[in-house]
């Protein structure tokens, strides 16, 4: 927004340049590691986020908005390859310092060192889920980390400040088990269909194509960058909702008596 003059609507296509990588790779990259195995994904991936990287230096040199775009969709196509093969972790949800900024008068160094501690409390998150998960089933997990995120975002719109800042830091925290539960259990029992299915999985980030620049363009109109966090607050809903259907899913399997059992 600084180097180009931006508003945050336009600059939301930044995530919309690379979730649409996602989107359209997916699929392909299912495709290619049934025929070739995931060896071949990972290559593929490497290649292409390197391709990605490096075209940042002739964007630099050209200076056009576009340029970056573009070598930031080659970049989200590499990681669509390398999702789809190993689901490696990836973190946020690019409002948090314009927030930082507007509503605790921190400047913007010190809102990047809160950035900073929010990806440190989201790799805590995996490690302590993952413990967690030894004792609490993942989808219920999910379900609880799910609201708590909706009532911390809630915060955020409704007490912006430090307490609304502190909130949606915890969010990270949080957000670290969901993405690979859901992957996790999406493709469950699904055997030779797993790499589609995961494909399918991974297409599905494209909703951060869609509603990171629709946080955007709710902060323009409202002209409040609280509120725009009104937007994640219903999709950590959403998760809420796939938790309970998977565990109403999961409770069913479990109870169902074949033909011809006693």
């Amino acid at each position: 927004m600084k180097s180009f003059v931006m508003t945050r609507f336009e600059a939301g296509l930044i995530q919309s340049a690379f979730y649409m990588g996602y989107f359209l790779l997916a699929l392909p990259a299912g495709m290619v590691m049934r025929r070739l195995g995931y060896k071949s994904g990972f290559i593929i991936g490497l290649f292409l986020f390197s391709l990605g990287a490096i075209l940042f230096w002739p964007a630099a040199i050209v200076g056009r908005y576009a340029f970056f775009l573009a070598a930031l969709f080659i970049i989200a196509s590499g990681l669509s390859f390398l999702e789809t093969a190993a689901n490696p972790f990836i973190a946020q949800w690019s409002y948090f310092i314009p927030y930082v900024q507007a509503y605790t008068n921190e400047p913007e160094k010190t809102a990047g060192f809160l950035l900073t501690i929010s990806l440190v409390l989201f790799g805590v998150g995996r490690f302590v889920s993952a413990w967690l998960m030894r004792f609490i089933q993942p989808s219920r997990l999910m379900a609880v980390y799910a609201f708590v995120n909706t009532a911390l975002a809630v915060v955020g719109v409704l007490v912006p400040g430090w307490t609304g800042a502190i909130a949606l830091l915890l969010t990270s925290f949080f957000m670290s088990l969901m993405y690979p539960t859901i992957f996790a259990q999406g493709i469950r029992g699904l055997g030779e269909y797993a790499k589609i299915g995961g494909s399918l999985i991974v297409m599905a980030i494209v909703g951060g194509a869609v509603l990171t620049p629709l946080t955007g363009l709710l902060s323009v109109r409202s002209g409040s960058v609280a509120i725009a966090y009104a937007v994640p607050a219903v999709a950590y809903v959403v998760v809420a909702c796939y938790s309970f259907v998977d565990i109403h899913l999961l409770r069913s399997v479990k109870t169902a008596v074949l033909p011809g059992e006693v």
